[in-house]
């Protein structure tokens, strides 16, 4: 994708020379295309509205009249300046499609608001679900279709107007009690796929409807199906494939959006097909982006209340640099505009877009190319060894040498990253021996690769570390890929491996002399452990450093337990014990 200089659009300064001429709707447009534009845009695909804008309109009333959406939608446009209109605001539209109750709250001025709701659910299984012959004509349908048609009509070919369809699962939320509908996701997993797939069918309906009303782009919410209540093995096996059938079918240019912790979802929903990808603040958008390359077309993240509704004018420029900075192709709120939001509030996370847009923009790095062919490495070495696939991993390994990749940023970003995620199927339970086995054979393929390319200079370290699993404690996957790391950054590592006695670590650091301890645990019950072991060991030898790393852990924990550092992936504990060699030469240098 290249990078244009564009003449000035309203409400825009900007420097350069203008060379080509973009509307905020061309530049949403031609983004969602995987074309050329001049900077990301500052758009939503959802809620974007700001009742302060709101000029003789009730909250309340403006979702049950079209022309009040409408002149809400603009209003807002008008004084916030974003790159886009979206229309509905609340997200019952298709569950009061389907004959739920909609309740809408009596309210006056702009001091609170609330959304309305569909409170008493009516579906318990399948055949509850009767969708409509005429759904167009049923609910509020036809006031958002009126909607989409006057604002069209009220920014003509300026800016791009939007609208959105639940996910089938999220839509499932709307109508059945939350609870039965989780418990089913065990209990009768059949009798949910069957819901959803009828569901899907209504999304699907529901957009192609908005779609020829004249919606620019649609955006499909699945949210409440990502990991803060699902595991990735439910995503995958109930809610993935009922959510790319719908969006597969919707003849749009469309945006999938996922609320919520997704990192461990980005391959899944980006195979869904969608145009565009779009997380909140939960989601690291560097780790999305390194997973998926620069190909995928990425937005997010601004938190829309600590940030965009709490937030000062220097939080809100500060979020916008960091999500271009972190891989973004546009500024997007995380999820609807709170709004009791500011419009200054959100004129700065605009104004902060089109003043650092081009600038910080990853894309404007002269190393572009080389980052796509580097993120396409670094995918297939983390794939070939979590599907272990030998040959995936020596074919790319070999690659990597080829286009100039450092070989331990190699072993780092690709490899061992694979093996971390090994390491939590492992621990689900997802994975077991024989694919652990499969795994580290492939790792040791890539290694035999890259390894002999390894320079001296870069992994000389002369330092030896006591390293194992804290008693009472099994789980040593992550521990192994550690030692790993140690062996190639040259340290003499002595590996206790795991349900290690306390004791054991001060015999060991004593008979060795070993500069450091590197101790580990993935339980609570097990963690606790660790302040008694290194009193023992400071006791014994108060100059040995002390590092400390497992999934409960976390660097307040580390110093409150006593420990010099916390290491909180593999790449971060190496980094951790070369700075924990240097600051004990540096002690052992001054005693002299």
């Amino acid at each position: 994708m290249k990078v244009s200089s564009l003449k000035r659009v309203k409400g825009e300064e900007h420097n350069h020379d203008d060379t080509m001429e973009l509307t905020p709707k061309e530049r949403v447009i031609r983004i969602l295309k995987g074309e050329d534009i001049d900077r990301p845009p500052c758009f939503s695909g959802m809620g974007s509205v700001s009742v302060h804008a709101m000029k003789g309109i009730e909250w309340n009333e403006v979702h049950k009249d079209a022309e009040k959406m409408a002149n809400l939608a603009r209003a807002s446009q008008k004084e916030c300046w974003m790159d886009s209109v979206v229309v509905p605001f609340d997200l019952n539209v298709e569950g009061e499609a389907l004959g739920g109750e909609v309740k809408f709250y009596e309210q006056h001025g702009t001091e609170s608001l609330l959304y309305p709701l569909i409170p008493k659910k009516f579906v318990k299984k399948a055949e509850d679900i009767q969708i409509p012959e005429k759904l167009e004509d049923k609910g509020r349908i036809p006031i958002v279709v009126e909607a989409i048609k006057k604002v069209k009509d009220l920014v003509g070919d300026e800016v791009a107007v939007g609208s959105y369809v639940l996910g089938p699962f999220t839509l499932a939320g709307q109508v059945m009690e939350l609870d039965e509908l989780m418990k089913m996701s065990l209990r009768n997993p059949e009798e949910l796929t069957a819901i959803l797939t009828l569901l899907k069918e209504v999304g699907s309906k529901v957009a192609d409807i908005f779609t020829r009303a004249g919606a620019d782009y649609i955006t499909v919410r699945p949210m409440g199906a990502g990991t803060d209540l699902l595991s990735p093995r439910l995503f995958g096996k109930l809610v993935q494939p009922v959510l790319k059938d719908l969006v597969e079918g919707i003849d749009n240019l469309k945006i999938l959006h996922m609320c919520g912790t997704a990192t461990p979802l980005v391959e899944m929903l980006h195979d869904c097909g969608a145009n565009a990808l779009s997380f909140d603040h939960k989601t690291d958008l560097s780790e999305a982006r390194k997973i998926l390359g620069e190909k995928a077309i990425i937005f997010g993240d601004i938190d829309p209340v600590k940030v965009l509704l709490n937030g000062s004018k220097e939080d809100i420029k500060r979020s916008v640099i960091k999500a271009l900075e972190s891989g973004v192709d546009g500024i997007m709120p995380g999820c609807d505009i709170w709004p009791l939001t500011p419009c200054s509030n959100i004129k700065a996370m605009v104004d902060a877009t089109r003043k650092y847009g081009e600038e910080k923009w990853f894309r404007k790095s002269k190393q572009g190319e080389l980052m796509t062919e580097k993120e396409e490495v670094f995918k297939k070495l983390r794939e070939g060894v979590i599907k272990f696939e030998k040959e995936q991993v020596v074919e790319a390994a070999k690659k990597a040498l080829e286009i100039g990749i450092p070989p331990l940023e190699a072993i780092l970003d690709g490899m061992a990253a694979g093996m971390e995620t090994v390491g939590e199927l492992y621990d689900k339970k997802e994975y077991f021996v024989p694919e652990l086995l499969m795994c580290s054979e492939a790792l040791y393929a890539g290694l035999d690769i890259l390894r002999p390319h390894i320079k001296a200079e870069d992994v000389k370290v002369q330092g030896s570390i006591v390293l194992g699993v804290i008693e009472g404690d099994v789980h040593d996957i992550g521990k192994n890929i550690i030692k790993m790391m140690f062996d190639i950054f040259g340290f003499t590592v002595h590996d206790l491996g795991r349900d290690v006695p306390l004791e054991k670590f001060v015999e060991k650091q004593l008979e060795t002399g070993s500069d450091i301890v590197a101790l580990s645990a993935m339980m609570t019950t097990t963690m606790g452990q660790m302040p008694k072991v290194i009193k023992m060991i400071r006791d014994k030898n108060p100059n040995c450093k002390i590092l400390v790393g497992g999934a409960p852990i976390t660097s307040d924990i580390a110093k409150n337990y006593g420990a010099d550092a916390y290491g909180k992936d593999a790449s971060d504990s190496i980094q951790q014990a070369i700075k924990l060699m240097s600051e004990l030469k540096k002690e052992i240098k001054a005693a002299k």
